[in-house]
């Protein structure tokens, strides 16, 4: 039981993470769209190259984060059978 609580703890604290980095990403690209008046068709080249790949590792968390979370409702729903 108590690796289980562990296990829980640990997938918790891991979906933290990923929540920080993903509003650390959301920043990033909030900032560069505001330097180009929220227009994608301003960017230069290397910021649009920026763009992408932040958005890339954006999209990568968030599946992550999918997954923490139906991990977690498992866990939670076996629990309480």
């Amino acid at each position: 039981m108590a690796s289980d609580t562990q296990q829980q703890l640990d997938l918790v604290q891991r979906y933290q993470g990923l929540q920080g980095e993903c509003a650390a990403l959301d920043a990033k690209i909030d900032a560069l769209m505001n330097a180009h008046q929220q227009r994608r068709d301003q960017l230069t080249a290397a910021d649009l190259s920026k763009y992408r790949q932040w958005a890339r590792q954006r999209s990568e968390i968030l599946n992550e984060m999918r997954m923490l979370e139906r991990d977690l409702n498992l866990s939670a729903g076996a629990q309480s059978e």
